[in-house]
Order: structure tokens, then C-alpha cells, then sequence
């Protein structure tokens, strides 16, 4: 009897570690599926960070365009002339070293000055790039010479 006993208990005791070890083996494997979920989640915040990265400039560059436009319509007094006006603009930075918002802002001073011309724009442009200054300050830098305001 007292090997019966023993018996049962050691047959007891291996169905135990057995269930005890297919355990661990499930625990296992679920603790492998939790963390490819979790990087599946990284996964998925990583792409949305990238795509709202890579979209919200052009949110923000088509607003930034609406909004020169509007200034180009006040400045020239319609929005024929302003949607011409941007359209020159954007074929000029197209074929330079400024940006748009650069060559729209220094266009907007020239014609508040009252000194845009497309060849001024140029002639300004040129300068500014051979001296590696910024359009911009350049063009207030005419622009002032040119009417006698002084900045600075």
C-alpha cells in the first residue's frame, strides 16, 4: 500500500508539474503574442506620427497660400490680378534658391512700396542670392533706398 501510495503521489505529482509546464508553456506564448500586439501598437503610433508629419505641412502651406493671396487681392485690388500675381511668383521661386513664402513676402513689400516690377524682383533676387543674404531683408533694404524710409 505504501507504494501504491507513493506511486499516486509521483503520478500526481508529474500530472501536476506537466500541467504546471504546459502552463508556463501557455503564459509564454501569450506573453509572445501580448508583446508583437504591443509592437504592432508602436507600429501603428509611429505611421500616424509620420503621416500627420508628412500632411500637416501641406495643410499649412495651403493655408499660408489662401492667405497671400487674400493680401495680394487687397494690395492689387482683385482677385484676377492677385491669382496672376502668385501665379508669376510661384514660377519665379520655381527657378531659384528662395522659397515661395520668401519670394511672396518680398513681393508683398515691393508692391506696398510701390516699387514691384518683375524685373526688380530679379535684379533683388540676384543680389540678395550673390551676397547670401535673405530675400526678405534685402528687398526692405531696396525698398527703403528707394523711397528714403529708412529701417533699422
Amino acid at each position: 500500500m505504501g507504494n501504491e501510495r507513493a506511486s499516486a503521489t509521483m503520478e500526481y505529482k508529474a500530472v501536476g508539474l506537466s500541467t504546471l509546464q504546459q502552463g508556463a508553456i501557455g503564459l509564454t506564448g501569450l506573453n509572445q503574442g501580448l508583446e508583437l500586439v504591443s509592437k504592432g501598437f508602436d507600429l501603428v503610433a509611429k505611421t500616424a506620427r509620420l503621416a500627420d508629419a508628412a500632411i500637416r505641412p501641406i495643410i499649412q502651406t495651403g493655408s499660408s497660400f489662401e492667405q497671400f493671396n487674400l493680401q495680394f487681392e487687397t494690395l492689387l485690388g482683385s482677385a484676377e490680378a492677385a491669382h496672376d500675381r502668385m501665379e508669376k511668383l510661384f514660377n519665379f521661386a520655381s527657378t531659384t534658391p528662395f522659397d515661395v513664402s520668401s519670394v511672396v513676402e518680398a513681393a508683398k513689400t515691393m508692391e506696398a512700396f510701390g516699387i514691384f516690377s518683375e524685373e526688380a524682383l530679379t535684379r533683388i533676387g540676384d543680389a540678395s542670392a550673390a551676397f547670401g543674404k535673405d530675400l526678405v531683408e534685402t528687398t526692405l533694404a531696396v525698398a527703403g533706398a528707394a523711397t528714403g524710409v529708412g529701417w533699422r
